[in-house]
C-alpha cells in the first residue's frame, strides 16, 4: 500500500529527528549540546533541586543511566509528531517538516531544560485547540504557565501575564485598550533601573566574556545592549535594538545558518500575522501566545541561536495557524511518475469531425 506524501514526509520529519538525536546534532550546532552537558555535570556533582537547571538535574538523576535516552526520544516523539498533525497538503507537510529542523537540532535532541517543556506546550496548544470557550481556553494556559515558571523558569509568570495583557487589549473595546496602554506606560516610568537591569543585563553579562575571549564558539550573532541600562528610556532603546538584532539577522549580518534561522523567524510571524487576520479564535489565542514569547525572549536573548532555541519550542502553537492556512490555502507539488507522463504523452490526439462550411 503506497503512503500518502504528507504521511511519508511526516515519517521523514521523525527518522529526521532520530538521527540527530542519535548523535548528529554536533554536526549542525557546535554550541546545542551545553546546556545538556551542564545538567549532567551538575548531577554529577550533587548540586540539584536550586534553579531551573538543578531542578532538570534533578529529574535526570532519577532516570537510571541506562533509560536515560528514552525519556529524550519519548518526548521529542511527541513534539514531532504532534507538530506534525493533521497535515493538508505536501507543501503543508514540507513546511512543517522544515520548522521541526530547528527544535530537533537545538530543543529536544538532549536531556535539557527545554526538553522537559515539552509536555507543558503541548498541553497547552490541546487546550487551545480542544476548549472552544476563550476564557476557558486561556486559564487553561495560564495555569499551566504558571506550575511550569513555578519549577523551571520564573519568566513564564511575565509571559502568562503578557499573554493575558494581549488578549484583553485586543479584544476589549477602545476605551478599555487605552486604559490599558496608559497603564503599562505608568508602570514602566516607575520602575526602578534595577528592575530593568534584572531583565536585560544578563544578556551582556553572558556576552561580555563571549565577545572577549577569541576562541569563543557561536558568537557570530552575539551582541551586547545598546545603552547603559540606567531606565526607562535606555530600557526602550535597548529593547528595540534586540529586537532588530534577533529578528533581521540575515540582512545584519548574513550567512548560510543566518538565513535557516531567518526563514524560521519569517514562518513564526507569518502565522501570527495570518492568525490575526482571518484566523479562527483558536488560532488568534495561539497568535497571542506566541507574541508574549517573543515579547519576553526579547528582553535578554544573547544571541540569535539562543532565540530560535527558545522560539521553535512554541511551533506545536504556530502549527494552529498554519493548518488553518492551509486547509483554506491547498498549495502543494503535483508529482508525477513515469508512468503517469507515458500514459499522458500516449494518448491518441483528439478527432474532430469536420463539418460543411455554411458561409
Amino acid at each position: 500500500m503506497r503512503l500518502k506524501q504528507t504521511t511519508l514526509i511526516r515519517l521523514l520529519a521523525l527518522m529526521a529527528y532520530f538521527v540527530i538525536a542519535s548523535g548528529a546534532q554536533s554536526l549542525f550546532s557546535a554550541t546545542a549540546g551545553r546546556d545538556a552537558d551542564l545538567v549532567a555535570n551538575l548531577a554529577e556533582d550533587g548540586i540539584i533541586g536550586s534553579g531551573s537547571y538543578g531542578i532538570t538535574a534533578l529529574v535526570y538523576t532519577l532516570v537510571p543511566d541506562a533509560l536515560r535516552p528514552f525519556p529524550v526520544y519519548l518526548l521529542g516523539s511527541l513534539f514531532i509528531l504532534f507538530s506534525t498533525r493533521n497535515l493538508q497538503s505536501n507543501v503543508h507537510a514540507l513546511t512543517v517538516a522544515f520548522l521541526c529542523l530547528a527544535p530537533s537540532m537545538l530543543t529536544i535532541a538532549t536531556f535539557q531544560k527545554d526538553l522537559l517543556l515539552v509536555p507543558f506546550v503541548v498541553l497547552a496548544a490541546f487546550s487551545i485547540e480542544r476548549l472552544k470557550r476563550p476564557r476557558f481556553a486561556i486559564l487553561s494556559v495560564v495555569m499551566i504557565y504558571l506550575v511550569y515558571g513555578m519549577q523551571f523558569r520564573s519568566y513564564y509568570f511575565l509571559i502568562a501575564f503578557i499573554f493575558i495583557f494581549i488578549y484583553l487589549v485586543i479584544r476589549r473595546p477602545l476605551p478599555f485598550k487605552i486604559v490599558l496602554c496608559l497603564g503599562l506606560a505608568t508602570v514602566l516610568l516607575i520602575t526602578p533601573a534595577s528592575v530593568f537591569q534584572e531583565l536585560q543585563g544578563s544578556r551582556d553579562i553572558v556576552n561580555l566574556t563571549r565577545l572577549n575571549n577569541p576562541n569563543a564558539v557561536g558568537v557570530r550573532t552575539a551582541f551586547l545592549n545598546l545603552m547603559p541600562i540606567e531606565g526607562t528610556w535606555s530600557f526602550i532603546a535597548n529593547y528595540f535594538y534586540a529586537a532588530i538584532k534577533l529578528n533581521l539577522a540575515f540582512l545584519l549580518n548574513p550567512g548560510p545558518r543566518e538565513l535557516f534561522l531567518q526563514l524560521n523567524i519569517i514562518a513564526y510571524f507569518f502565522a501570527i500575522i495570518w492568525a490575526l487576520r482571518r484566523g479562527s479564535q483558536q488560532a488568534r489565542i495561539a497568535s497571542y501566545l506566541m507574541m508574549a514569547h517573543l515579547l519576553v525572549l526579547t528582553l535578554f536573548e544573547p544571541d540569535l541561536g539562543s532565540y530560535i532555541r527558545h522560539l521553535s519550542c512554541t511551533l506545536p502553537y504556530a502549527t494552529i495557524p498554519l493548518m488553518e492556512y492551509f486547509t483554506s490555502h491547498k498549495w502543494r507539488f503535483i508529482v508525477r511518475s513515469r508512468r503517469t507522463r507515458k500514459e499522458l504523452t500516449s494518448r491518441p490526439a483528439p478527432s474532430y469531425r469536420e463539418t460543411p462550411d455554411r458561409a
